[in-house]
């Protein structure tokens, strides 16, 4: 009877296991197969958002307080094809240093200029535009509503600024479109994805009924990354970022400061290209940044953006004495700060449009 009864027991068991690999078997599909389908969502899901993202340019770009009159050169202009925009190389001088811009002008605004000659007259040629030159980000390309040579007009205001909303108001209608029809797909892919993980740790969970996770004490976590310095002799980021100011920007306006570098989507380097710091630029920066005196000097690195000015913020550590300019090629971001905030060294994440590295020294500073 007792023979029977220990049969019974263990087939009993055996079918709970059974059961349980079951389970278990499930859970590892589902997790798998959820797996899969959030990686398929994040891609699209990230395309969409970075290229596609629902910003409202017709509202900017059809603000005539938007815009600035320049006094420009042509450096290059591409030649005109319908339908589409056309491209513009333009210096834009800022006191008495070129500052080279890459502009567009939109489709039927290239149309007007085409049928008005511009786009044969010769390169270098000294013309007066209106253009808006700083409403999203470092690297774009800046609208051109308006174009004059000598007083002869090619593109004139009024004109320009309703083709260019028009235009934009119709981009900005099929980019939304584009929006939606990858985001709702790639959604449901991530809530299915989502939907499968949480269903197979469930049944992963039940299938593991009576098998503890972790035996009581063999399992410990140890903290494998060093802290990062979030403060450096005593100062934490906003410090650095008013002493940093202070000491390369400090002949700036406090309305440009407030408007180029402090207001959020701006970085401090914003001081030398917006609000024009004394500084020098690329190779030249690269150069004096090498031949610099290292001792005592440190490296201010942005870890957190946090939407930009005031509230980004730094990790410190010291600079190697042998730093050299190439071993930051691939840095992004970097503030080297020599000793007493005598200069500082800024590589950018815009350095392949052109924007950096930059090398400034204090006032007074040898």
């Amino acid at each position: 009877m007792a023979g029977i009864i220990l049969t019974a027991a263990g087939a009993a068991v055996t079918a709970a296991g059974r059961e349980d690999m079951k389970k278990k078997s499930a859970g590892i599909v589902l997790l798998i197969i959820g797996y899969c389908l959030i990686s398929l969502a994040v891609f699209p899901t990230g395309f969409a958002l970075v290229l596609f993202g629902p910003i409202d340019t017709a509202s900017c770009y059809g603000d005539l307080s938007q815009y600035e009159r320049r006094e420009a050169e042509l450096i290059d202009a591409e030649r005109f094809s319908e339908g589409k925009t056309s491209s513009l190389t333009l210096n834009v001088p800022s006191g008495g240093t070129p500052s080279y811009m890459r502009c567009f002008v939109c489709p039927e605004n290239a149309r007007i200029l085409q049928e008005n000659g511009f786009f044969g007259l010769p390169q270098g040629t000294r013309a007066e535009i209106l253009l808006c030159p700083y409403i999203f980000y470092d690297g774009g390309t800046f609208p051109v509503i308006s174009v004059a040579v000598n007083g002869e007009v090619y593109l004139s205001e009024e004109e320009g600024l309703a083709n260019q909303a028009e235009w934009s108001r119709l981009r900005d209608k099929e980019e939304k479109d584009t929006f939606r029809k990858i985001m709702i797909p790639s959604l449901c892919a991530l809530g299915m994805g989502v939907a499968a993980v949480a269903a197979g740790i469930v049944l992963m969970v039940r299938g593991n009924r009576g098998q503890p996770y972790i035996a009581g004490g063999h399992m410990s976590t140890k903290k494998g990354k060093e802290k990062i310095k979030r403060t450096f002799s005593g100062m934490d980021s906003a410090d650095f970022a008013k002493k940093w100011k202070s000491a390369f920007a400090g002949d700036m306006p406090a309305d440009a400061v407030q408007e180029y570098v402090d207001a959020p989507g701006c970085y401090l380097w914003h001081a030398f290209t917006w609000g024009r710091a004394k500084c020098s630029e690329r190779g030249e920066a690269s150069a004096a940044f090498d031949a610099a005196d290292k001792e005592g000097a440190f490296i201010a690195e942005e870890y957190a953006f946090n939407g930009g000015g005031r509230r980004a913020e730094y990790s410190f550590r010291r600079c190697p004495p042998d730093l050299k300019s190439a071993d930051l090629a691939d840095a992004a971001e970097v503030f080297v700060v020599g000793k007493d905030f005598g200069w500082t060294y800024v590589v950018t994440h815009e350095t392949g449009c052109g924007l950096g590295p930059y090398f400034a020294k204090k006032e007074g500073t040898k």
